[in-house]
């Protein structure tokens, strides 16, 4: 039985303890190779893109009673909407009683189609 200042059974928590903190403190500096401590700068947002319906008479099909037809205008390229460059999606709106705003999906991705999925 010895004089010291640690009692018996705590000595191997305090080590791990004291091991994490000196390896943590060690780590502390430490940039991995290649990687900058600088954020890089971020690109410009573009201006807004609103894109809107535009509601014609549906083609006579047999559609569920309540269909609208519509077609969507989009950029093409969402970072530079302003390059005048889009595309028009046919859309097929099944509008209930009470409005509670739109949803669009593309159950194609990219490079599928949307309309074969």
């Amino acid at each position: 039985m010895g004089i010291g200042i640690i009692r018996k059974g705590t000595a191997r928590p305090l080590l791990g303890a004291i091991c994490a903190v000196a390896l943590l403190a060690g780590l502390a500096g430490v940039v991995a190779p290649g990687a900058s401590a600088v954020a890089p700068a971020l690109a410009p947002v573009a201006e807004p893109f609103e894109p809107t319906l535009s509601y014609y008479k549906c083609p006579p099909k047999s559609l569920p009673v309540g269909v609208q037809c519509a077609k969507l205008t989009v950029p093409l390229d969402w970072q530079n909407p302003g390059d005048g460059r889009t595309t028009t999606i046919d859309v097929r709106v099944m509008r209930s009683k009470e409005g509670k705003g739109g949803l669009t999906f593309n159950p194609g991705g990219p490079g599928g189609s949307g309309i074969d999925s």
